[in-house]
């Protein structure tokens, strides 16, 4: 998770190699961050995500 995210921030201060490894998609962004902030207070070690 945090491996995705700070690539996420590497990807938004434009940096090309991070930008390579992730879909550049609004939703996905949007769903990292919040799975990434929940996971914190819980210390979860992962999550289920169903649609």
């Amino acid at each position: 998770m945090e491996q995705a995210f700070g690539q996420l921030a590497a990807m938004e201060e434009g940096d090309p190699l991070a930008a390579s490894q992730l879909p550049r998609d609004e939703h996905f962004a949007a769903v990292l961050r919040i799975v990434r902030e929940w996971l914190h207070p819980l210390a979860s070690e992962s999550v289920l995500i169903v649609e």
